[in-house]
């Protein structure tokens, strides 16, 4: 009977797992008592006794390994991090994402990003499904937040409760350019996100910027009707993935991402009173389907190297001869006629 385990993890410290052992313990149970827990060999219990199932999971971190590895811009593992994927994302892992900056050093031209611990990240309710507004006025910060994984659409929503006065406070330039990124929108003012799974913060290539669209005018009061016209009343993500690699082992990469604030009328349902009014994130992701994709096929490698002017003044295309059918043309039959040409100059040549 199993009464114990006994699990080892090890690591290289950077990361990696190095080495996992898993032990247990059995005994064998007769009719004596016995401690719980026993080592292997032969134990007795009582009939009816009870025992419980012991066990200890250890984990190091080898310094010794740590030293030895090879860390390089090229192998990907400059920065230790966690990746979604390598290279492609695994479905329902997090999307990554970060802000991309710039070497503040005189000259230079680099840029990396930073890196979200968590990736992408909608704005979330607070206490109570709430948003973070106040008084007319929006919060510091987000309440909470949302994470993004790959490949699930999600929607997150908050209840904005208001009086007229507060509405109207609200139904201004700067009352809706205060509700990003704390009542609507991404967390951290994010703007890319990793193109595949293993995105290196310190290659900027492989991030992709997300394409906002801005609303085009500015909310406007209506102090006949309580109306609030203009306002924003939602945010959307949309993220487009397609499977790239190879054939028979594609792999998961984000080719798009774009942003877009919803507007809509916030009418108050009484001169007196709050009204509540649901604001909403939403994040929905498309996959360009098989149909939509170019299948490249390299053509076979030339037995023979021939030089690039054997022939000239005459051109030969290699795939345009591949792909046509074996059938007669002129520039064919003028490689004839000069291939003829040489082989009766050469016996001559050789009399004189």
């Amino acid at each position: 009977v199993l009464v114990g385990y006994d699990a080892s993890i090890a690591s290289d410290g950077q990361g990696k797992l190095t080495k996992v052992t898993f032990d247990v313990r059995v005994a064998t149970l007769t009719g004596l008592p016995c401690s719980a827990g026993a080592a292997t060999g032969n134990a007795t219990a009582a009939a009816g006794a009870a025992f419980s199932l012991a066990g200890s999971v250890a984990y190091t971190a080898s310094a010794e390994a740590s030293s030895a590895v090879t860390t390089s811009l090229e192998l990907n593992n400059i920065v230790a991090r966690s990746r979604s994927g390598n290279p492609g994302y695994v479905a329902g892992s997090p999307v990554q994402a970060g802000v991309l900056t710039s070497d503040p050093t005189p000259g230079s031209s680099k840029t990396a990003v930073l890196a979200a611990t968590d990736g992408l990240q909608l704005v979330g309710p607070g206490s109570g499904g709430a948003c973070a507004v106040t008084g007319g006025a929006a919060a510091s910060g987000p309440a909470s937040t949302k994470s993004v994984r790959f490949g699930e659409d999600v929607v997150v929503g908050c209840s904005l409760s208001l009086t007229p006065a507060e509405l109207e406070a609200l139904c201004t330039a700067a009352g809706a350019a205060s509700l990003p990124g704390v009542v609507l929108g991404l967390a951290g003012g994010l703007t890319h996100v990793g193109m595949m799974g293993n995105a290196d913060p310190l290659r900027s290539t492989h991030w992709l910027a997300i394409s906002e669209t801005q609303p085009s005018a500015s909310p406007t009061w209506d102090a006949a009707s309580l109306t609030c016209q203009g306002m924003l009343v939602g945010f959307e993500v949309r993220l487009l993935a397609a499977p790239v690699g190879e054939a028979a082992n594609p792999q998961r990469k984000i080719i798009a991402a774009a942003t877009r604030y919803i507007t809509g009328d916030l009418t108050a349902a009484s001169a007196a009173g709050a009204t509540a009014f649901a604001l909403t994130s939403s994040v929905s992701f498309a996959s360009l389907g098989a149909s939509g994709l170019d299948r490249f096929i390299p053509p076979p490698p030339s037995v023979i190297a021939l030089p690039h002017d054997l022939f000239y003044p005459f051109q030969i295309n290699d795939i345009a001869l591949a792909a046509a059918p074996a059938q007669s043309s002129p520039a064919g039959a003028m490689l004839a006629v000069a291939a003829a040409v040489l082989l009766l100059a050469a016996p001559r040549a050789a009399q004189q």
